[in-house]
């Protein structure tokens, strides 16, 4: 079998737009997995993906072709964060509600507290980061990446670059909805913390002599806590849903 040099070169592309996409997607990109094993799987998807790719007619010239893997660096960076982004929002969500549960006091008290125990965030943030990462791996959002990056492909073929002219639009758009997502997974826990904090505020000026530091600190802690247990199953649900556009995510960027 004879490669030609505008095959090797379509398959450098590919090769750089799925390796972008890899080590920026979620989950596939996380430190965890060591970088052999991500070049490794983004040279098994392109082989998978070349054949049916449509071939060059003859080789592109050296500064063109280095601004078109310039353009595949940015394809698939712009795919990978826009599926990240969710991904990002709805951990962020466990963020808010470890801030205003209370369980984050000890990293206020010591900001350096995650370089010594060697671990980011609460306990509830790493459980819930873990639930986030388990319904993602449920949803089967490693094979919607694979999928979306199929689909790429499709619409923006190897060796062109066609953003959206409504690509600056649709950032602010993601970047808005991912705060959105946040605050909406955290309502209920936040709603919570919120009627604990006006009626703490009440008791403390009808009776002075009620410790509402000392008692508030335990009591929103507990109460965000219940109220988290009761709201898992709907924000399991929502979160089900928001991965399972993973796909409509990858695509913001170059769809028309």
């Amino acid at each position: 079998m004879t490669i030609s040099v505008a095959d090797a070169q379509l398959f450098f592309l590919m090769l750089v737009r799925v390796l972008a996409i890899t080590m920026v997607t979620p989950v596939i990109s996380t430190s965890r997995y060591p970088a052999q094993a991500k070049i490794g799987l983004a040279f098994f998807l392109t082989w998978i993906l070349f054949p049916v790719q449509p071939r060059p007619d003859q080789p592109w010239e050296v500064l063109s072709y280095c601004l078109a893997v310039s353009q595949e660096l940015v394809t698939g960076l712009l795919a990978g964060f826009a599926s990240l982004a969710t991904f990002a929002g709805l951990q962020m969500a466990g963020t808010y509600i470890g801030l205003e549960s209370g369980i984050r006091m000890a990293n206020m008290l010591n900001p350096r507290l995650s370089d010594i125990v060697q671990v980011q965030g609460s306990a509830l943030e790493q459980l819930y980061a873990m639930v986030v990462v388990l319904l993602f791996l449920l949803v089967g959002g490693v094979h919607l990446v694979i999928l979306g990056i199929q689909q790429t492909f499709q619409i923006v073929p190897a060796g062109q670059f066609a953003l959206s002219p409504l690509a600056f639009d649709r950032l602010l758009v993601l970047g808005s909805m991912m705060f959105n997502s946040a605050l909406f997974i955290a309502m209920p826990v936040l709603g919570t913390q919120l009627l604990v904090t006006v009626a703490l505020a009440i008791i403390s000026l009808a009776v002075p002599q009620v410790p509402v530091i000392f008692v508030g600190g335990p009591l929103k802690m507990g109460l965000g806590i219940i109220a988290l247990m009761l709201a898992l199953p709907w924000m399991a649900g929502f979160i089900v849903e928001k991965l399972s556009r993973v796909i409509d995510d990858m695509l913001i960027f170059v769809a028309s």
